[in-house]
């Protein structure tokens, strides 16, 4: 194993534990079944939803998602031409 195989190894692993735990903090979106059945889902949250808890999780998951997919395609590209 080279360094470029420890430190992607390293990251996956820190990654995946860091999708696992946000996605464990996030609450459940029960709110879709209101707004399936035409409940009203303006408020003042849905509109700075981005500053709340739940928005920076989310915001967390979809980097920790990215970064997961990026290290993983580089590790695949980088055993090929090794």
């Amino acid at each position: 194993m080279n360094v470029l195989e420890i430190i992607s190894g390293i990251l996956l692993l820190i990654s995946c534990v860091v999708i696992i735990l946000v996605v464990m903090f996030q609450e459940p979106k029960t709110q879709m079944s209101s707004a399936v059945a035409g409940g009203n889902s303006d408020s003042y949250f849905s509109g700075n939803k981005s500053r709340t808890r739940a928005g920076m999780l989310a915001k967390l998951t979809k980097i920790s998602a990215f970064v997961l997919f990026v290290v993983t395609l580089i590790v695949n590209i980088a055993n090929i031409w090794m």
